[in-house]
């Protein structure tokens, strides 16, 4: 289910950009992990869908595997739990890939962040992140922190 991908958009909920910063929150109580939980509990109930880089399950993986608490098996299910979700994973493609390296270089955003920007500009999507840098280059027409969500929050 690929939208704002070129094709026709297909009617539905809409689609929500979520970073790996609001993802790891899943699976490691942290700040603003209620708020995350209720982005992703809203994608589970289909009120939006949530879609990201396909860098997303490796960033996730790669935070949880420095996690004091987490060891091999924990970061193994979480990952599968990631899969599972069926978040709309996004290969990188021309349009959106080269607005990500303007992003970064205009925004000062490492290429990893600035490709969940682009993603969302290309979507016509919000953006969550934990991230104020990249509220603050993307700008709060397209990204949010996920504290916020709650406020925005559909039900």
């Amino acid at each position: 289910m690929e939208r704002g991908a070129g094709g026709p958009e297909v009617a539905g909920p809409p689609a929500v950009v979520v970073d790996a910063s609001v993802a790891v929150k899943w699976f490691n109580p942290e700040d603003f992990h209620e708020e995350a939980l209720a982005l992703r509990d809203d994608h589970v109930a289909h009120r939006i869908v949530l879609a990201a880089p396909s860098l997303l399950v490796w960033e996730v993986g790669n935070a949880l595997r420095y996690s004091q608490e987490l060891g091999a098996g924990d970061v193994k299910e979480a990952m599968h739990d990631l899969i599972d979700l069926q978040v709309v994973l996004y290969e990188p493609e021309p349009g959106w890939l080269e607005e990500a390296v303007d992003e970064a270089f205009q925004g000062g955003l490492t290429l990893y962040d600035a490709g969940y920007v682009a993603l969302a500009r290309h979507l016509r999507a919000r953006l969550y992140t934990a991230d104020d840098r990249m509220v603050d280059v993307a700008g709060k027409d397209v990204a949010s922190l996920i504290s916020e969500y709650r406020q925005g929050r559909r039900g």
